[in-house]
């Protein structure tokens, strides 16, 4: 990877294993793990306005407000190095978050060398027995059900959007999340190689 620092995305459905692979890949070269998601839940556990705004998203399994998401965002690049590549998880959503990481990449000097998208694929039933485990292990409330429903279907109403807009500037590169956490991280590290 010539230029400047990679820039890691890593996107698919919830429970699909995004942030268990940011934080290895991260580690393992020497990238800054960014995680929206656990930023929002920190914030959720607050008692501010933006807390309560989050906290009632995550409650309903709506996703939180784009232009929360994109300030969140915004703040975790900015908080990097411009030396050190990232691994960002769970971000971009949508096709308007999707423009957005495009142009805060670019104010932050990491659209070169081209962005890797690492895209999860996990059949339905498997994401949905990991996110009852999920809930049952961390007691998450905001894995419901219903709202874990919720998000599976936002997921997939956005996906094509999203993998469509990102396409323009990113190289997206398909990983079988449904393996072992050890298998994921072997396939994405020799892919990355190539």
């Amino acid at each position: 990877m010539s230029d400047g620092p990679p820039a890691l995305i890593l996107i698919g459905p919830p429970g699909s294993g995004k942030s268990t692979l940011a934080a290895r890949l991260a580690e393992r070269l020497g990238l800054v793990h960014l995680s929206p998601g656990t930023q929002f839940r920190e914030m959720a556990a607050k008692d501010s306005a933006i807390g309560r705004q989050i906290r009632d998203a995550i409650a309903e399994g709506a996703l939180v407000p784009d232009e929360v998401t994109d300030e969140i965002v915004r703040k975790e690049l900015n908080a990097v190095s411009p030396e050190k590549g990232v691994a960002l998880d769970g971000y971009p959503r949508d096709a308007a978050q999707a423009e957005s990481l495009r142009r805060l990449l670019a104010e932050s000097g990491r659209l070169r060398p081209r962005p890797v998208v690492l895209q999860f694929d996990v059949p339905a039933h498997e994401l949905l027995q990991r996110l009852r485990r999920r809930r049952d292990a961390e007691g998450r409330r905001d894995d419901t059900d219903a709202v874990i429903a919720g998000r599976l279907q936002a997921y997939n109403a956005e996906d094509a959007r999203v993998v469509d807009a990102i396409s323009d500037w990113a190289d997206i590169v398909a990983i079988n999340g449904a393996q072992p956490v050890e298998a994921v991280t072997a396939e994405a590290l020799e892919k990355l190689s190539d």
